[in-house]
């Protein structure tokens, strides 16, 4: 019996230490997969930073896209120039013409129907003067933005 009790001691011990050493790989196996977790966790934040990177980046392609539509509506800068300068000659015949029946009015040394008609002329000149520089206004804000 002893050699019996032997052989069973002897088969329990290596039933116990492949045992442990089965818990032991489990273990290993076990802190491989946490590690692996922890990477993917970090990987996953990555994505997700590059996604809503990536969407900024196409929102911005889009109002890009927008806005090119808009600018091709718009007159070419060429022409654009060529209207400033159009308006700029006719705001300054404008002033000239302004300025001379000004000059005409003080110097006059009557009132007549005719010093009448060149003040109501010339109010017709300033309202076209202003219409103009607002014009002009306009064409400035306009190549402003599209500079941008």
């Amino acid at each position: 019996m002893p050699s019996t009790d032997i052989a069973w001691r002897c088969q329990i011990q290596v039933v116990a230490d492949t045992s442990e050493r089965e818990v032991d790989a489990y273990k290993e196996v076990q802190d491989k997969l946490k590690e692996q977790m922890v990477q993917t966790e970090g990987e996953i934040e990555k994505l997700k930073d590059r996604v809503a990177h990536e969407r900024v980046v196409r929102k911005n392609k889009e109002e890009y896209a927008t806005l090119a539509k808009q600018v091709e509506t718009l007159a070419p800068r060429k022409q654009t120039e060529k209207d400033r300068a159009v308006l700029q000659e006719q705001i300054n015949r404008l002033e000239e013409q302004t300025q001379t029946q000004y000059s005409s009015l003080l110097f006059s040394s009557t009132s007549s129907p005719v010093n009448y008609s060149l003040l109501h002329i010339n109010c017709k000149a300033t309202l076209n003067s202003n219409l103009v520089s607002r014009r002009i206004a306009d064409i400035k804000r306009w190549r402003c933005a599209r500079n941008r």
